[in-house]
């Protein structure tokens, strides 16, 4: 598991993002999720871009965003595949563009808050066949904003 925390420097209306690896799944698998960003910065009301990249077998691929808040469980932002969109509650402000060919789905913040102060988890799930999709998803990475 990949695990990328990001953590608020001071409270002068700066959004710092910092990832950090904290363990690496060992085994050859076909299917992966990471984030490549180590810092980032952006001053309240910028937009900001979060990296996911993967690696999957699949030709039909379910991509993941949530947002974990302090003290709450993680909330879905959006999935992308070639028919979802985001979950309505978070439509404003956030989305996140599936490319297969380069094997991305980066999640937009269209305008930054400090109420923004989470992790952002990256998630991939792909379909085994037409009818029957693979029930795990993958948890490999995590932002948080403060």
């Amino acid at each position: 598991m990949i695990l990328s925390k990001i953590q608020h420097v001071d409270t002068t209306g700066y959004i710092s993002f910092s990832s950090t690896l904290a363990l690496h799944p060992t085994d050859s698998s076909k299917e992966n999720v990471w984030q490549t960003q180590n810092t980032v910065e952006v001053i309240q009301g910028q937009q900001v871009k979060l990296e996911c990249h993967f690696q999957t077998v699949s030709n039909a691929p379910e991509l993941f965003w949530y947002i974990q808040r302090p003290r709450d469980s993680p909330q879905h932002l959006l999935t992308r595949t070639s028919y979802d969109s985001n979950t309505k509650d978070f439509k404003d402000r956030f989305d996140a563009t599936l490319d297969i060919t380069k094997k991305t789905v980066h999640l937009e913040l269209l305008y930054s808050r400090l109420s923004d102060s989470a992790v952002y988890f990256c998630a991939l799930s792909s379909i085994v066949s037409e009818v029957e999709r693979c029930s795990v998803q993958k948890l490999r990475g995590s932002f948080s904003v403060v």
